[in-house]
């Protein structure tokens, strides 16, 4: 996770580094954007890139959530202490020797023993949860920063993206990969973006992928 971390935040710095050298001044001419457009595309990937990044490690942060709820779980206290009672009619008709019993003195002193070991084990759970929360959102605020720079550097050349989800599919600005049910929406109405789309200039540069209601 520090390694990821550190990763990222490289990939921000470098990214930064890059925008601040490459950003061009606010409408460049023709021939410009045509000789600007491998740069565009490298940009866009990168975009792709960081955001496929953060959201992995959302979901994984959400997946992660009931797991971690389980580390809070009550540990199972050894057997209450017990004391050898003297055998019974039974017992000594058919040889079975003294018998366990549990006294109130033991149970009294498994209970106390029970509820200390439950509340340190939570608390230490409580402490792992919170840190290893607190790392995983690190991850993906880095990777969102990161994407955010690079957002913000696309307009100055001509690149806006595509707004997709809640409208109806465009097919002059949006490729269906799935579709998809269960979403309480209108059949058509995109649900989620899977690429971000892009226009340039007001002219399409690349197409949304984009899920949509069945």
């Amino acid at each position: 996770m520090n390694l990821q971390t550190k990763a990222a935040r490289g990939v921000g710095e470098q990214v930064s580094a890059a925008l601040d050298r490459l950003t061009p001044a606010p409408t460049p001419k023709p021939n410009q954007t045509e000789q600007l457009k491998p740069l565009l595309k490298v940009l866009i990937d990168v975009a792709d890139a960081l955001g496929t990044a953060e959201r992995q490690v959302r979901r994984t942060a959400d997946a992660l959530t009931p797991l971690l709820d389980k580390l809070t779980a009550p540990a199972l206290p050894e057997p209450p202490p017990t004391d050898m009672a003297p055998p019974g009619f039974f017992g000594k008709l058919f040889g079975t020797g003294k018998t366990s019993v549990t006294t109130a003195a033991g149970l009294q002193q498994w209970a106390r023993d029970a509820r200390s070991a439950d509340e340190s084990r939570t608390a230490a759970a409580d402490e792992a949860v919170g840190r290893l929360t607190a790392l995983i959102d690190g991850v993906a605020d880095g990777y969102g920063i990161s994407l955010r720079r690079v957002e913000k550097a696309l307009p100055p050349f001509g690149l806006e993206p595509i707004n997709c989800v809640g409208r109806p599919f465009d097919p002059e600005l949006m490729e269906v990969v799935e579709a998809v049910g269960g979403t309480g929406r209108p059949g058509g109405t995109v649900v989620e973006v899977v690429r971000q789309g892009y226009r340039l200039n007001g002219q399409v540069f690349r197409f949304a992928q984009v899920r949509v209601a069945r």
